[in-house]
């Protein structure tokens, strides 16, 4: 009657270690951003406190209304193309921006400089 548990496929562990990975990058861009934002726009907008919060605000608003819109837009490229193939571009995009974000600094091309 006792059976003895099933291992795993290498295939879905992979499956599983990909979408880990996948997740951490999201996080770690969420942690990279939330502290360093309401400072950035402080700086940037001028004024105090309040303002920044308030620009936090936008960005958060305008950030949610993008996922909106564009998560179906995702869906049916999953649904085409394959999760795989959609959630890689998606992470190519993310490191591109966060080698944009390391390289501004030394680049020139932003009028501005923030103590980050």
């Amino acid at each position: 009657m006792d059976q003895p548990p099933i291992p795993a496929a290498p295939r879905h562990r992979a499956a599983l270690a990909f979408i880990y990975v996948t997740v951490l990058l999201d996080m770690l861009a969420f942690g990279i951003i939330i502290p360093v934002l309401p400072h950035l726009i402080e700086q940037l907008a001028g004024g105090g406190i309040a303002r920044a919060a308030w620009w936090v605000g936008i960005f958060s608003t305008v950030f949610a209304l993008v996922q909106f819109v564009f998560s179906p837009v995702q869906g049916a490229l999953s649904d085409r193309f394959g999760r795989r193939p959609v959630i890689l571009i998606s992470n190519l995009g993310l490191a591109v921006d966060f080698w944009c974000w390391r390289w501004r600094p030394r680049c020139g091309c932003c009028s501005w400089r923030a103590s980050c």
